[in-house]
């Protein structure tokens, strides 16, 4: 995988980036939605943990030929600003994946009732739709209002799918029921989307039993975790996490005390 380009713009004073990479043949933007700090209070486990977690909610744009796939879409922060400084307006996303069905990830399609992208297809994964629909009630009304707001263009998937010839849903549950990593391939290259496998990214790679808050599923979150890594670990295929700091691509390696070492892309 090849780090393409980095673009800076100043805009109205503010800092904008958004860098690709290149996989065989296919461009992934990552793209960012809004700077977090999730410090020790999302771990179930807070002990030996203090200080500040920088972090970000990314989403990736996948490119290949004339086909652009966004990777979730944020909760109406920057990202819209951003596709448009790649040249991609909301009404030219046509296809949009969501890794799970929590609000930094489903909220920006959405505002004030209606479609962010006009155009897109919307992929759910089935097992989440399913939780949500039988869930909350917070979480019953956010699947009503996106089968409200974008009926027959909502489609479901399930682990395991070929969703796009360069791009398969894999299992990765335990965050959310129907929570998915995405394989890409494309001329013998790969790249791993973990979606929110990591929250804190010091100490969840460090020690991947750490769960956090927003695991459905802890034990099983954990066992996603261990697993995932394993697989990056060991393959050699670099990652990339909507909540590793901006962004968020890099490869894993084995620590000797047993956890992992995340390597930034170009480092």
């Amino acid at each position: 995988m090849a780090r393409t380009f980095f673009i800076l713009l100043l805009i109205w004073g503010s800092l904008w980036a958004v860098e690709s990479f290149q996989v065989g043949s296919v461009t992934l933007f990552a793209v960012k939605d809004l700077d977090t700090n999730m410090g020790s209070a999302i771990l179930l486990n807070k002990e030996g943990v203090s200080g500040s977690n920088q972090s970000s909610i990314n989403a990736f744009l996948i490119v290949s030929g004339e086909t652009a796939v966004l990777i979730d879409t944020g909760m109406n922060g920057e990202l819209q600003t951003n596709l448009k400084e790649i040249g991609y307006e909301t009404d030219a996303i046509r296809q949009i994946v969501i890794t799970h069905m929590h609000n930094d990830h489903i909220g920006g399609l959405i505002s004030e009732g209606r479609k962010n992208f006009s155009n897109a297809m919307v992929y759910l994964p089935e097992n989440d739709l399913r939780f949500w629909r039988n869930s909350t009630p917070e979480n019953k009304r956010a699947a009503e209002e996106l089968k409200s707001v974008y009926g027959e263009n909502l489609k479901t998937y399930g682990w395991g799918d070929q969703i796009f010839p360069f791009l398969q849903a894999v299992r990765a549950d335990g965050h959310t029921p129907g929570h998915s990593a995405f394989l890409i391939s494309s001329e013998g290259e790969k790249l791993l989307i973990v979606s929110d496998l990591i929250h804190f990214l010091a100490v969840q790679m460090a020690d991947p039993t750490r769960a956090v808050v927003f695991d459905v599923d802890p034990q099983t979150a954990v066992s996603t975790r261990v697993r995932l890594l394993n697989l990056a670990a060991n393959t050699k295929i670099p990652i990339a996490g909507m909540h590793i700091p901006y962004p968020g691509i890099g490869r894993v390696a084995k620590a000797v005390n047993g956890g992992f070492i995340f390597i930034p892309e170009g480092s």
